[in-house]
């Protein structure tokens, strides 16, 4: 466990630290600076993530059937949120493992990239997922089915932002706002489980798609009318 008492601070710099507790590893009683640093979370047991700012958070359980389960409030990272265990990191594949956001209906703000890697579940919450770089940001799901992002923006932050696709991206809901870019970036499928007409259709296109050679799928999990977003698409 790493408690920050009231009144103390760490200065992270550039150094990985590593928690291996279950339960909430990470506390934060007085001020935590990200810098250049990384939180890199390897338990064996169900565990806690802090509500805080990151410059990167690697959750890598190291046993099976490990759940992450995220905050109530924002977590922001800067430059990395990568989950899942692989073998050329932890040297086994684990299986059942999660991560969470579903209990806390976490808000998430990406400022840098997000990997879903094999063998991790996802879990949505009902807040938003905001990827807002002011650059260029990619977002990769490795896992065998897609994970649902839930609602999604794209938003600047100071200059506009730029998604590339690195695989599948499966969202309820996404907004591109104006001047801002998703780009498909090749074959990959992007879809939406959300249905809606107006004001609530599950793609609002505010800015620029990309569609490369990329399929575009409209997949409604609730039996109404749902509206296509005006567009030029590859594959629809």
């Amino acid at each position: 466990t790493l408690l920050i008492e009231p009144t103390q601070t760490l200065n992270a710099g550039s150094r990985e630290i590593f928690l291996a507790g279950g339960g909430t590893p990470f506390v934060i009683s007085g001020t935590f600076n990200s810098q250049t640093s990384s939180i890199v979370h390897m338990p064996t047991a169900n565990f806690n993530v802090t509500a805080t700012t990151y410059y990167g958070l690697l959750i890598l359980p190291v046993a099976n059937n490990v759940v992450a389960t995220m905050p109530p409030g924002t977590v922001r990272v800067d430059t990395l949120f990568y989950m899942g265990c692989t073998v050329p990191i932890c040297g086994s594949a684990f299986t059942g493992q999660a991560v969470t956001l579903a209990t806390n209906n976490t808000v998430l703000d990406m400022r840098g990239d997000m990997t879903i890697n094999a063998g991790m579940t996802y879990a949505r919450g009902t807040a938003t997922t905001t990827f807002r770089r002011g650059g260029v940001q990619t977002y990769t799901d490795l896992t065998a089915g897609m994970q649902d992002l839930g609602n999604v923006q794209i938003s600047a932050n100071g200059t506009n932002t730029t998604v590339m696709m690195g695989g599948p991206m499966l969202t309820t809901t996404m907004t591109v706002d104006a001047s801002q870019t998703l780009n498909v970036n090749g074959a990959n499928m992007l879809a939406f489980v959300g249905a809606g007409a107006g004001a609530s259709r599950p793609f609002k296109m505010n800015g620029t798609l990309t569609p490369s050679t990329g399929t575009v799928a409209y997949a409604p999990l609730v039996a109404t009318t749902t509206e296509v977003e005006p567009l030029n698409y590859y594959n629809l």
